[in-house]
């Protein structure tokens, strides 16, 4: 069996990485860059086998155990935990381990554009499947793109709260999160749907100038998310050729908080289990598809969800204070699906007022 990736983010590397322990199959990864550097809140929303994965690594860089979010700066849901739903990681060197691992183990790397590799890396052999692990850029017919801007900085801040502020109006969200315990770094930024890079940045340095005493910038960036790229995890085979897709080539976004990263990595495992599960391409697409069902649910509740708090505008607030505590818990562990919105619905019958 032949497994060549295209892209090496979170979700290609990590891929890339669980495939290169298995001693029959052969597997290649490309990216355009040796070094990555996507900008983000570079959260995790916690699993058990990421929690284990990513202390293993030595990546997380703080721990949230307190959580605030507003709507346009008034408060709709706070509380402290015991224990954490997100890891902080620095995410470059995550990703840079795991490149680093799968090479050490026998995986091939090259450092080209991925747009082309399928060409002539699968010289027509019968077992051979296609990954695309790449970001947002993989989705050139989707316009709908948030453009976030992502500040470091060091400033006073509690380094177990994240706050989640959303502006439905402007379609996005602010956010402040802890970005390294240790060196005493915060992120913060924002990001809107369709709105440009300058609106963006002016809108964040407001927010932030009353929310922070003062700050020492260190960096800033920016990035596209497509919050409404389509879902679709399976591509019709080019021939004999069987492709896939994972992370964020899959649509799996979280759309209302813009994570790629927990799914990213649950995608690629899916993925994994799988390949190693099966004994022919076909075998593979239908188990991979098996296994993803459950993101593919989150990804699709989480675009309904955003474009009903679009709609609802400034009713969104009041929305907001009507739904149970339960949601907010289930949604800061991203476990929102859309069976669960059915059932929220159900339970909470004033809800439909908003929705209908």
């Amino acid at each position: 069996m032949k497994i060549v990736v295209k892209g090496l983010g979170v979700s290609g590397s990590y891929l890339l990485y669980r495939l290169s322990r298995e001693s029959n199959i052969e597997v290649s990864g490309y990216d355009i860059s040796k070094r990555y550097a996507k900008p983000c809140g570079d959260a995790v929303t916690l699993r058990p086998w990421i929690r284990d994965l990513l202390e293993e690594l030595e990546v997380v860089r703080a721990s949230v155990t307190k959580y605030t979010v507003k709507v346009e700066g008034k408060t709709v849901f706070e509380v402290s935990l015991k224990k954490p739903y997100w890891y902080i990681v620095d995410k470059p060197l995550l990703v840079e381990k795991l490149r680093f691992l799968a090479a050490n183990n026998g995986a091939r790397i090259e450092y080209t554009s991925p747009h082309n590799v399928e060409k002539y890396s699968c010289n027509r052999s019968r077992d051979c499947i296609i990954v695309d692990a790449r970001g947002p850029f993989s989705h050139v017919k989707t316009t709908k793109y948030v453009v976030a801007i992502r500040y470091l900085a060091r400033a006073d801040w509690d380094m177990s709260h994240a706050l989640l502020d959303f502006y439905p109006r402007h379609g996005g969200l602010f956010w402040v999160f802890p970005g390294s315990v240790r060196e005493g770094v915060v992120n913060f930024g924002g990001g809107f749907l369709n709105r440009p890079v300058n609106y963006t940045e002016a809108f964040v340095k407001k927010y932030v100038k009353d929310l922070l005493d003062n700050y020492d910038l260190l960096d800033k960036r920016a990035s596209p998310i497509a919050v409404f790229s389509p879902i679709r995890p399976l591509e019709k085979k080019s021939g004999k050729i069987q492709k896939l897709r994972i992370g964020e080539s899959a649509g799996f976004i979280i759309s209302t908080a813009g994570e790629g990263n927990r799914p990213g990595l649950e995608s690629a495992e899916a993925l994994y289990n799988a390949i190693i599960d099966s004994e022919s391409p076909k075998e593979i697409a239908q188990g991979y598809l098996r296994r993803v069902k459950t993101l593919v649910s989150e990804a699709k509740a989480s675009r309904h969800a955003l474009k009903l708090a679009i709609r609802l505008g400034s009713r969104f607030y009041e929305f907001s204070r009507s739904l149970p505590e339960e949601f907010w818990h289930t949604y800061l562990q991203s476990r929102i699906t859309m069976r669960y919105l059915v059932k929220i619905v159900l339970k909470n019958p004033g809800l439909l007022r908003y929705i209908l």
